[in-house]
């Protein structure tokens, strides 16, 4: 049984199913030949086609259930004896399984499928197979046999009239035979008179009794806009004395018709001469229509490739393209090139050889789907290269379908931008730093060569130039009186301009060489305040419906960016105006973004390291804890930013709670230490006590908040060598330091170093960035916890900042 070529149909939905059963059937039957279905209709269709010795049939499919397939095929003359094996997930459901046998079904295997099983149930699934050909064998041996006897019965009735009684001896011995045939059989004079029918005939044709059709002419039993074939038939039966399968429309009883094949032969009498004329007739009612299902399938599936709007090609294991659906045809659009029988690399590269990293070529080293993404005509495309395999799992072709991507590649970058813009908000310190990173993100999804930021002028009606691109040498010469602005200016609303639009194709005439505009209006504290705008030689198509909406979004961010930096700068001007009288509230306003940035950097931080992908699942918590960490760090850096002001006038309250300083200080490490590897520096800290000795109790924000300040200097000022923190025990105070190799600070600075604003008024030209406020907060703070805070540094070898807080162990 195992040696023979057995032929497997397997039917599920999911191809990873499908290649899983091959496999193992394969395994378990090297000879076996398995043939894999989609879907339900494409199964039936198979099934007709490739008589399958056993079919393992899927339940649950979206177009056709198992259920219903399998009872389609039992329901089928032909197929109702291949033997349906259930492969389903569902271990114990006795409803499902009630289902599939009043469906037809022989047996059940459930998901992970064993092995023995599997064996098992396939030698039994044969065994059925084989004894149900057998009986069918049987049966057409016993018809045979009746046709057979059939025609030694005409032979011997050579003269029907005169050895009547002859045939009456014969038909009682023949009766049994060829009143259990399938077929209809007719017994006719010459001229087509009835002498005899069968009960089949009589049973086929809808009558009661053979006596209401002998007498009558068989030519009254044919359809009547079929009896022209008949000329044909009396001609090839004259001639060869039979006429084989003659298929026409045959009458019944009722006035209905059916489709029959018929099979006419002359029996002779002793003289050689034909006397009567004998026919079988078979209803090929089933057979007409399991055709028609057949070039249904053929047509519906010819249609769906052709629909399928993924460009497809089924290519042989040399890359020659046999086939293609309708949209790989766009290749070549005018017809000229030949495209089956072409390499698949000669149509869609339009070179000779297979393209670097090409699929196909690693598919035939791997024999499983292969993928690329790559550009085509200024289109984002993904090639997909599914294998094709034999029995013996070689490689016999592939299909290879290409799919654009352009709208998810261009809506992921719009979301990656986004992103950007909206970091680049919080970040930048100046409109014309925001613009010039606005352009060049948008760059890289749009033409921004005429990228302009204009402020309206409600006084004079008119718009100044606050922001072009480099490459817009021109934007101050026209856009004083811009008459797109103008129109934006009147409504306040998005509106994107082309010149195939009727109404806008008269104002483009005064800038030639621009077809389409979009304009985005910029709202600050409610009142219009500018536009931002693009122009581009290209047609309205150049900005589609998303990158409108993107660009919307650039000019509430920027109208946001504004109202931030217009409120930084009232403060500002309010903190000059009241410096004498309210320093502490000058100082929180000048300090404010310093502050902020430590938190914010930690949630932007950890925030893009999430985007990583071999993020593993502890480390994607860890981050997101930081995250959370870092939020709420902000919310306290702000209320102590606030309180500085309570420092000086004696107000500010410090929150004692058990505070574990080992754990501040490996958060902190593991806070800092990609920032200093990053600049390739050593990064380390020790411990001073050990863990249980470690809890303390004082207000440990305000630790955190000056080890961060430390830090984040060390970090500054040092490129090269290392940084070290910690602490020790020091009689009744612990005692942190912070120490690196970095630029050093002169000796006529130490003493002022703590000061407020000190880094800002030095002349120096090699000062870095700050406010200058992160050393006083710390000392303030310092004070605050009872203790002392100093410095030790040499210029050009490093520093070392020393603070000191009670010990007072919990």
């Amino acid at each position: 049984m195992e040696n023979r070529n057995i032929v497997v149909l397997a039917i599920d939905d999911i191809k990873d199913n499908l290649i899983s059963l091959k496999a193992l059937v394969s395994q378990v039957f090297p000879e076996a030949n398995v043939i894999t279905a989609n879907s339900g209709t494409e199964g039936l269709v198979l099934a007709l086609s490739k008589n399958p010795d056993v079919i393992l049939l899927d339940v649950f499919m979206p177009d056709m259930d198992g259920f219903e397939v399998c009872r389609k095929l039992k329901s089928n003359n032909r197929l109702r004896d291949i033997p349906v094996v259930f492969v389903t997930a569902i271990k114990s459901d006795k409803e499902t399984r009630i289902k599939a046998l009043d469906a037809g079904a022989e047996a059940f295997l459930t998901k992970p499928i064993d092995e023995s099983e599997l064996v098992a149930q396939l030698r039994a699934m044969l065994k059925i197979k084989e004894a149900r050909a057998a009986k069918d064998s049987e049966k057409d041996r016993l018809a045979a046999l009746v046709a057979e006897k059939t025609f030694e019965l005409s032979k011997k009735q050579e003269e029907a009239l005169r050895l009547l009684d002859a045939l009456r001896e014969s038909e009682a011995r023949y009766k049994v035979l060829i009143e259990t045939s399938q077929d209809a059989i007719t017994l006719t004079d010459l001229q087509g008179k009835i002498i005899f029918v069968n009960n089949r005939k009589v049973e086929m044709l809808g009558y009661n009794d053979v006596n209401e059709l002998v007498g009558r002419s068989v030519f009254e039993l044919i359809s009547p806009d079929k009896k022209q074939s008949l000329t044909t038939l009396a001609v090839e039966l004259e001639q060869q004395g039979k006429f084989v399968g003659f298929i026409t429309e045959v009458l019944r009883a009722d006035g209905s018709t059916f489709p029959a094949e018929l099979n006419f032969n002359f029996i002779y009498n002793e003289n050689g001469k034909p006397e009567f004329i004998m026919d079988t007739m078979r209803d090929i009612t089933e057979r007409i229509n399991t055709e028609k299902e057949l070039k249904m399938a053929a047509e519906k599936w010819s249609k769906t490739f052709d629909a399928i709007q993924d460009r497809i090609a089924i290519l042989d294991k040399n890359q020659n393209i046999i086939q293609v659906n309708k949209s790989f045809l766009d290749y070549c659009p005018d017809g000229t090139c030949k495209i089956e029988g072409s390499k698949c690399f000669n149509i869609v590269h339009q070179c000779d050889n297979s393209v670097i990293d090409c699929p196909f070529l690693r598919l035939k080293k791997s024999k499983v789907r292969e993928t690329m993404q790559l550009v085509l005509n200024d289109r984002y495309c993904e090639i997909v290269v599914d294998p094709i395999l034999d029995s013996n799992h070689d490689l016999i072709g592939a299909v290879h379908i290409i799919s654009d991507i352009t709208e998810r590649v261009i809506s992921e970058k719009i979301l990656r931008i986004q992103y950007q813009i909206a970091t680049e908000v919080v970040t930048a310190d100046s409109v014309q730093a925001l613009l010039e990173e606005i352009e060049n993100k948008l760059a890289t999804i749009a033409d921004t060569a005429l990228f302009t930021f204009a402020g309206y002028n409600h006084v004079s009606n008119s718009f100044e130039c606050i922001f072009h691109s480099s490459r817009f040498h021109r934007a101050e010469e026209w856009i004083s009186q811009n008459v797109f602005y103008q129109l934006v200016a009147e409504n306040s609303v998005t509106s994107l301009f082309s010149i195939d639009d009727a109404d806008s194709k008269p104002l483009f005439s005064r800038y030639p060489g621009i077809e389409t505009c979009l304009v985005v209006p910029v709202i600050v504290e409610g009142t219009f305040f500018g536009v931002v705008s693009l122009h581009t030689p290209y047609k309205s198509q150049a900005y589609d419906e998303k990158f409108v909406a993107l660009f919307e979004i650039v000019g509430n961010e920027l109208g946001r960016f504004i109202e931030k930096q217009k409120m930084i700068s009232d403060l500002v001007m309010a903190k000059e105006r009241a410096e004498e009288s309210d320093r502490l509230k000058s100082a929180f306003l000048a300090n404010m973004s310093h502050e902020i940035r430590t938190p914010m950097n930690g949630i932007l931080g950890f925030t893009d390291l999430l985007n990583e992908p071999d993020l593993s699942g502890e480390e994607r918590v860890d981050y997101i804890n930081i995250i959370q960490y870092s939020g709420n760090r902000m919310l306290n850096i702000i209320n102590d930013l606030i309180d500085i002001s309570k420092i000086e006038a004696g107000l500010m309250n410090k929150v004692d709670e058990d505070t574990m300083i080992n754990d501040q200080l490996y958060f902190l490490y593991e806070f800092f230490k990609p920032e200093a590897e990053k600049k390739g520096l050593t990064f380390s800290y020790i411990n001073g006590l050990p863990t249980e000795n470690s809890m303390v109790r004082t207000d440990k924000e305000k630790i955190y908040a000056i080890l961060t300040n430390l830090i984040k200097n060390a970090l500054k000022y040092c490129h090269s060598g290392n940084i070290h923190f910690g602490y020790h025990l020091k009689e009744n105070f612990v005692e942190f330091f912070v120490s690196d190799t970095g630029i050093g600070i002169p000796a006529e600075r130490l003493a002022a170093i703590f000061d407020r604003f000190v880094q800002a008024d030095v002349a120096d030209k090699k000062a870095y960035e700050g406010a200058g406020l992160g050393l006083s907060i710390s000392k303030a703070y310092v004070q605050m916890l009872g203790g002392k805070i100093w410095v030790e540094s040499k210029v050009g070898e490093g520093s070392t900042f020393y603070f000191t807080i009670p010990y007072r162990k919990v």
